[in-house]
């Protein structure tokens, strides 16, 4: 019981912290679709995306005061802010060629940038690199953690209580955080709509999203 209270206590802050999704209709899409259609935009969350949901959870929960993680932009500007509202530091390991814009993102919002030639050098290599010389640091994943989609699961929990009676989910697949958060949120909150990842055509990595639907 108690690691369940310490569940609920941590998702509990991470929603407080956070600012709820943006729920849109489209009349033109249902048209479109054929279907009723909402809209969850995450493009008002703070640092602009629901990488923050994900930042702050891992943020929240790590016992160290430094944390490294790598990122083209979006995960490193989030973890850059929460850790500021922490008081720990955050290392952000990116490429060079990275969008300038996210680069300084990243640094105002508080974090230090670490740039690699990514030719040479790969972002998980550094990102090796660093915490040995920082041992005392955490790394952290954008995607692959388990405070990252507990983070990311807040977000199925405010679809589940604010979204009605829908028949699915439709939600866009990178490194997976999000799909896992999703469906995460949406059973523990007794949900049952059913959950499918989406990927652009053309950057279809996805094993099962590689079929062309519009034959």
């Amino acid at each position: 019981m108690k690691s369940l209270d310490q569940s609920l206590d941590h998702l509990s802050a991470v929603r407080k912290a956070i600012r709820p999704t943006t729920l849109i209709r489209s009349p033109r899409l249902d048209e479109l679709v054929g279907a009723e259609v909402l809209i969850a935009s995450e493009s008002f969350q703070y640092t602009g995306s629901f990488k923050f949901r994900a930042a702050y959870s891992a943020a929240f929960r790590s016992p160290a005061s430094r944390l490294i993680a790598a990122s083209s932009g979006n995960f490193g500007q989030a973890l850059a802010y929460a850790a500021s509202l922490m008081n720990k530091e955050a290392i952000i390991v990116m490429p060079d060629n990275s969008a300038g814009v996210k680069i300084e993102s990243v640094r105002r919002f508080g974090g230090r940038v670490e740039l690699v030639e990514t030719k040479k050098v790969s972002r998980a290599e550094r990102v090796a690199q660093l915490s040995t010389e920082y041992p005392d640091a955490q790394v952290l994943s954008a995607y692959d953690h388990d405070d990252v989609i507990a983070g990311n699961s807040t977000l199925g929990a405010e679809l589940a209580e604010r979204a009605g009676d829908y028949d699915a989910v439709i939600v866009p697949v990178g490194g997976g955080g999000l799909s896992a958060g999703l469906i995460m949120g949406l059973r523990q909150a007794g949900s049952k709509m059913e959950v499918y990842g989406a990927e652009p055509l053309l950057a279809n990595e996805l094993p099962g999203c590689r079929q062309d639907y519009r034959k």
